[in-house]
């Protein structure tokens, strides 16, 4: 039921019209020491990608002042997310902006707009944070070492090949490098994730039916010896 509700929400409709056909790098739930990252490695790679756009959603919006100052400290535009209303990005601002989501619950939606995801919490150790959300868009996912909260469903996505992690900046910026040149990777790596939630979207369930079934009949702790 999460997924079937996430699956229909609808595109955002607040992206600045001149990012439209852009690629989309959303570096979302994003933790302090990740930001600083995230901006290194944009700075190396919009030269070689230069319709590549950068979208980076703190875990924390009240930390969006901390991270546009960031930003501004890189040389480039910080514009958040609550100043797009009404105060559509000009066309000759949009190449030097950063897009900062300072808003609660528009995140998950926003990933449907991605070309690719990182995954924040997990390059500094916080435990990662919720893959899903952007495997259920088919989208391919990237994600640090430090996944202790969700080692499980990373295991499942890795053993597909459905996400990619990496150990650092420099191994993200194979990884993000790779993937934006090509696009039939991207579309297989997407693939693949999703694929692994379907393949589990009923594992709930069939426990349940499982325990059931099994104390219907009797089954008692005595039967294991």
């Amino acid at each position: 039921q999460v997924f079937a509700s996430l699956s229909r929400r609808e595109k955002p409709d607040f992206l600045p019209s001149p990012w439209q056909g852009k690629m989309l790098f959303i570096a979302g739930s994003t933790h302090p020491g990740e930001e600083e990252q995230i901006m290194t490695l944009y700075q190396r790679i919009r030269g070689d990608f230069p319709s590549l756009r950068l979208i980076i959603a703190p875990r924390h919006v009240e930390r969006a002042v901390e991270v546009v100052s960031l930003v501004q400290k890189h040389g480039l535009r910080a514009v958040r997310r609550t100043e797009l209303t009404g105060q559509p990005l000009e066309a000759s601002q949009e190449s030097s902006s950063v897009l900062i989501l300072d808003t609660i619950g528009e995140l998950s939606a926003l990933y449907q707009a991605g070309t690719l995801i990182f995954v924040g919490g997990s390059l500094v150790p916080i435990g990662g944070h919720n893959i899903l959300e952007a495997l259920i868009y088919k989208k391919p996912v990237l994600y640090g070492p430090h996944m202790h909260n969700f080692h499980e469903i990373a295991a499942l996505v890795e053993a597909k090949d459905g996400g990619r992690r990496v150990q650092d900046l420099n191994e993200l910026e194979q990884a993000v490098r790779k993937l934006l040149s090509d696009p039939q990777g991207r579309e297989r790596m997407g693939e693949r994730g999703y694929q692994v939630i379907e393949e589990n979207r009923g594992a709930v369930s069939r426990n349940l039916s499982l325990i059931r079934r099994y104390l219907l009949s009797g089954f008692t702790d005595a039967s294991l010896r």
